[in-house]
This record gives structure tokens, C-alpha cells and sequence, in this order.
């Protein structure tokens, strides 16, 4: 898919602290909307805007079903990066430590 959006989406509307997921809109060529698509690469919900220019980093969208917010778009098309470590992480805990 070209031309992806990084965005977060929710269910959870209503709730004070949101489980937030990863996604991507897609943009379409016409009626001005733009497919919400899981990370998983399903096709989940469909957006309309007036303008292209609203899909700009910052801008949330309310569909009946989720809230999206657009995240800012990585250039190099690489995953964010890991931590090379992690804290209080109770997977790593009978593990052997690397040199």
C-alpha cells in the first residue's frame, strides 16, 4: 500500500484512559475519504474529509465506531526502534545476559 498514514485508533471513546492501536489511513482518489486500516492489514472503518490537508499530524477523527488521531509520518518507512533494554520487565528475567 502506498501512501500510508501512521495513525493510533480506539474503541474507546468514552473511556479516561484509552487502549490505543496501530494503523494507517489510506487515502482515496475520490469522495474525499480515506480507509482506517489495522496493523494487521484489514480494512476496518472508512473516514471522510473535506480537504487532503486535514490529514495532518495532530488531527483526530471521530468515526461511529473509533477515534483516530494521526501520528507523525515516518519518512524512511522503518518501524519505530526498539529499546535495546528493558526496565522492571518480567520476560527478562531468567534470561542470560548478552556481552
Amino acid at each position: 500500500m502506498s501512501n500510508q498514514i501512521p495513525v493510533l485508533y480506539t474503541e474507546q471513546k468514552t473511556k479516561k484512559v484509552k487502549l490505543w492501536l496501530d494503523g494507517y489511513l489510506v487515502p482515496r482518489a475520490t469522495l474525499n475519504s480515506a480507509r482506517l486500516i489495522s496493523a494487521g492489514k484489514h480494512e476496518i472503518d472508512v473516514v471522510f474529509y473535506s480537504s487532503i490537508d486535514d490529514l495532518k499530524p495532530g488531527r483526530e477523527f471521530e468515526t461511529d465506531r473509533y477515534l483516530i488521531s494521526i501520528e507523525e509520518s515516518n519518512n524512511d518507512n522503518q518501524p519505530c526502534p526498539r529499546p535495546s533494554f528493558a526496565v522492571n520487565d518480567p520476560t527478562m528475567r531468567n534470561k542470560p545476559k548478552s556481552a
